[in-house]
């Protein structure tokens, strides 16, 4: 029901008439849903799960071959785990800052 109240609402406009259509792709997508969508959070967010996978596999191989989990001194002497950390940081920083452009106050 929301998608029809949607499309409709929505219409392009062309020097002869006005056209209802609206393609597909358009209607799948989450800024045609949620008007406050932003593609460039969605996108730094979906980095930072991708690390974040990337540290719990290395977390769960380091259990496997130690039979304990990593402490922090463990996490900082491995330097693809500190990169790793490091970019998690700096993203997370930059997620901030790109949430925080599009607030309403």
């Amino acid at each position: 029901m929301f998608r029809v109240l949607n499309s409709l609402m929505r219409f392009r406009f062309s020097i002869e008439k006005t056209s209802f259509i609206m393609k597909s792709e358009e209607l799948n997508s989450p800024s045609a849903l949620n008007p406050f969508f932003n593609a460039k959070a969605a996108t730094i967010k979906n980095n930072m799960d991708n690390m974040g996978l990337s540290l719990k596999q290395w977390q769960e191989e380091f259990k496997r071959k130690n039979n304990r989990k990593p402490t922090l001194d463990d996490l900082r002497k491995d330097s693809q785990v500190a990169d790793l950390i490091g970019s998690m940081e700096n993203q997370k920083n930059i997620l901030k800052a790109t949430i925080q452009r599009f607030r309403i106050n």
